[in-house]
């Protein structure tokens, strides 16, 4: 956060103006600074350029002074959520949006399933009707993929040296491989 936002903030808090917001307009974008729950501490950072479109909505979702909800857009356009569902500032999910028939859909959905910072699990969306298509997961670490699911058909199937795929017994048959992705949230 700007040295000018950080010191505005600070005024807000030490007055005990809860709930006030703040705008820091740069010479492209504004930021407004919002406390959601009238504590005196800044919980929510939107910014905006000129012309109004979203650039980032940033959020302590649970108002512990941990950012645990971030989202990135593009031309107004949602692109990223990220989402640390436990507050320890790993962003264990992360949502990417693309542009289809002129709205922003869901794509991919990734998932640090270990907490060290590299998404293993990925699951690519229908951007027509936003469910789930494929799920890969590289169990191994080598950053490859090597179980791959396609949800509602059935078993997982794991690459062999050769790189074919081979169904893997040790996953249930009808186990679904979907999950929900990260909703995203009102600037309000």
């Amino acid at each position: 956060m700007p040295k000018k936002t950080q010191y505005i903030v600070l005024v807000v808090a030490l007055l005990g103006l809860a709930g006030a917001f703040v705008y820091f307009q740069s010479s492209s974008n504004t930021q407004q600074v919002l406390d959601k729950n009238n504590d005196g501490k800044p919980d929510q950072w939107i910014e905006m350029t000129k012309d109004g479109n979203l650039v980032s909505l940033t959020k302590d979702r649970n108002f512990d002074g941990v950012i645990d909800h971030k989202e990135s857009y593009e031309n107004g356009e949602l692109k990223t959520v990220l989402v640390d569902q436990d507050t320890d500032e790993v962003f264990e999910i992360k949502a990417e949006y693309a542009l289809h028939n002129g709205k922003s859909r869901l794509k991919y959905v990734w998932r640090d399933l270990d907490k060290n910072g590299v998404y293993e699990r990925r699951i690519t969306y229908n951007q027509d009707t936003e469910t789930p298509t494929l799920d890969e997961t590289d169990t191994d670490g080598d950053g490859k993929f090597d179980e791959t699911r396609r949800p509602g058909e059935g078993d997982a199937e794991k690459a062999d040296e050769s790189g074919a795929k081979t169904p893997d017994a040790s996953q249930p048959e009808n186990d679904s491989a979907a999950e929900t992705p990260p909703k995203t949230e009102e600037a309000s």
